[in-house]
Order: C-alpha cells, then structure tokens, then sequence
C-alpha cells in the first residue's frame, strides 16, 4: 500500500483491523512501482487535481505484472502506447464515458481522470477504435470473452455506474426477499 501521507496510511491501516481482522499484514511501500510490482490486482484510488494528466497518478507498464488487473476509480495514467496495443480496456459502463466524452469539454480525460475516459478522446482523436474498450456487461454476460489473450493487463475503469447501482440495490433487493418471506 502506497500513501500519501503518514496520517493516511494510520488511518487506512485502522480501518483494515477493524473491519477485516482476518487481513494480517499490510505492506507499506514508498513508491508507486513497489505498490504494483508483482500484484496480481492492484487498485488505484487516488484523489488527484484534474485539468493537469501529468500530476495524475503515473503507472509504467514494466512495473505490472503479466495477467494483473489494474482497478482504476480513480486518477490513474498509462502511456498511450501500451492502452492502445497491448493492455485490454474494460469499463464498468460504456455508456457513462460516451457520455463523458459527449458532455465535457474536449480533452475529457482532464477533467474525468479516470483511464476510459482517456480512451474515449482517443477514439474522438481517431487514435483508437471503440472495440478496443470492453464494457463489463458484454464480458460478464459472455458476449465478449472473459480472456482475448494469454497474461493479458486489464486496465478496469469504474466511473460509479455499476458500484452505485448495486449499493442502492442490494438494500432494496433484501427488503423485497423479507417481505415476500
């Protein structure tokens, strides 16, 4: 786990122990690279000033591991080179960034700095094609393959869409379940 500060790792690590006791070690690192370094999954859910890419948060692909998958709800960056020909992009819901890109004014990516809306001004640049961005859906009901590759790198973007849905769901979902007996 990387922090940005002492106070934000003591809290976080407070967290941990009282709500997961069975969690045993946390591993506090001082860089970017030793937090994504041999991870099988690693989430980046940092804040980040918008307006700037540069200042978000920065991971080179030799640091991520062969078949990782990288869980962006947040500022995250990639080189352009590994998006487009090498990582699989996956969105928890498509149709947000389309909207993104559609609403915001262009370059969206600065001011949405999560990695599908960057794929969405790529596609507007005509860098990249709209079927190099997966929507979650497509894969969870089978009409995309859950692999297209051997050890690929799935950069997941999560705008909200789907996290939302399901935390406003669930409690209504439960409540019809004890109502019907």
């Amino acid at each position: 786990m990387k922090g940005r500060s002492q106070k934000s790792i003591d809290g976080f690590i407070q967290y941990v122990r009282d709500k997961y006791p069975q969690i045993k070690e946390l591993i506090v690192v001082d860089t970017e690279e030793e937090a994504v370094r041999d991870a099988d999954i690693v989430s980046i859910a940092t804040s980040s000033p918008t307006g700037d890419p540069s200042l978000y948060s920065y991971i080179k692909e030799e640091w991520i591991k062969p078949g990782a998958i990288l869980c962006c709800p947040a500022a995250a960056r990639f080189d352009d080179d590994f998006i487009l020909n090498r990582a699989r992009n996956v969105a928890d819901n498509i149709q947000l960034y389309e909207a993104w890109a559609e609403e915001l004014p262009y370059p969206s990516y600065n001011s949405v700095p999560i990695p599908a809306v960057h794929c969405m001004d790529l596609i507007k640049d005509g860098l990249m094609k709209a079927d190099q961005v997966d929507d979650l859906g497509d894969v969870l009901t089978g009409k995309v393959p859950v692999h297209r590759k051997e050890n690929e790198i799935v950069i997941y973007s999560v705008g909200g869409e789907c996290p939302l849905r399901m935390w406003r769901g669930e409690p209504l979902f439960t409540e019809m379940l004890l109502k019907m007996g």
